[in-house]
């Protein structure tokens, strides 16, 4: 993630650990399926795979790739943690909303300088919703692209045209641009918002090579869970599927910063896990409780053999 970050589709994550299946350390949270997820009906009725769900999950998921021009001389790390709550309606729906407490990783290479990113305040961007749904028994998530650092739409914009900056743009002296592209480009587009808050466009990311310091970026994630399962005490071990249109917005006011184009590792070697918890956590305890070895397994962010 030097400038920004373009996931190639030519190879789709998905997950089987080669070193043997991950597990999870946090207790079983117990009771089968919590009150908000309503079991089958009637005395014969046939158990549904939403059944062993449970309330609330910690996820860990993780992305491995190259740089697409670079090849194997630049290896892309990525790791995010979020808290998920789910419920299912009385149709069977299965509803997951979640908070992103940590999304960070590195870029390392023979031809870069090493970096190491983190979103400055992933807590205070918007809940997002999925779906999970199983076809041909293996669970994952369904949902529209969501927009980070941008709203998809203003009011009144017209592409060419200007308008009065929004009180949450601080970064303008005066007036934002309607942009013509279909993802904004520049951080003095109209669509651009500070969705972390922090004053900033876009969303803050920090950066430990040298010279890059702090960027502010916006990303379309269309990122998706697939081919999961689910254990008997509600854990779902599956694969991560990372789709971001990530842009640095920290290049001038008149020239984009371009994108770097990461290529996946082959599919098994992207894992996610969803851990269930014991009622509603806080990000902070999420981190903590994960630090110290108790979420997930403690196996270091290390870039996976065969890729």
């Amino acid at each position: 993630m030097v400038a920004g970050l373009a996931v190639a589709s030519c190879a789709d994550p998905h997950y089987v650990d080669a070193s043997g299946p991950e597990r999870s350390s946090v207790p079983d949270a117990g009771g089968g399926a919590p009150s908000n997820i309503p079991p089958g009906t009637g005395d014969h009725a046939e158990p549904r795979w939403s059944d062993a769900l449970k309330p609330h999950y910690a996820l860990r998921m993780r992305f491995f790739g190259h740089d697409h021009q670079l090849g194997d001389g630049v290896q892309f790390r990525h790791e995010i943690l979020m808290l998920g709550d789910v419920s299912v309606a009385a149709d069977g729906t299965v509803s997951m909303q979640t908070t992103r407490c940590l999304d960070h990783g590195s870029v390392t290479g023979n031809l870069l300088a090493n970096d190491e990113f983190s979103w400055a305040k992933p807590e205070a961007l918007p809940v997002q919703h999925y779906e999970l749904v199983q076809q041909a028994g293996r669970i994952q998530t369904e949902a529209p692209p969501r927009a980070i650092g941008y709203v998809e739409d203003v009011v009144g914009c017209s592409a060419g045209g200007t308008l009065p900056r929004q009180p949450d743009q601080a970064w303008l002296a005066s007036t934002c641009t309607c942009g013509s592209d279909s993802l904004p480009q520049l951080s003095a587009d109209c669509r651009i918002a500070d969705d972390d808050g922090d004053g900033q466009a876009g969303i803050t990311v920090t950066h430990t090579r040298p010279g890059a310091g702090m960027e502010n970026a916006r990303v379309q994630d269309n990122t998706q869970v697939r081919d999961g399962t689910i254990d008997s005490d509600g854990t779902i071990r599956a694969s991560f599927l990372e789709n971001y249109d990530y842009l640095g917005l920290s290049c001038g006011d008149t020239t984009p910063c371009l994108h770097n184009d990461i290529m996946p590792c082959p599919l098994a070697l992207n894992p996610v896990i969803f851990a269930p918890i014991e009622g509603s956590w806080t990000c902070d305890r999420l981190r903590s409780e994960v630090k110290a070895g108790r979420v997930f397994p403690t196996d270091m962010l290390a870039f996976p053999k065969g890729c």
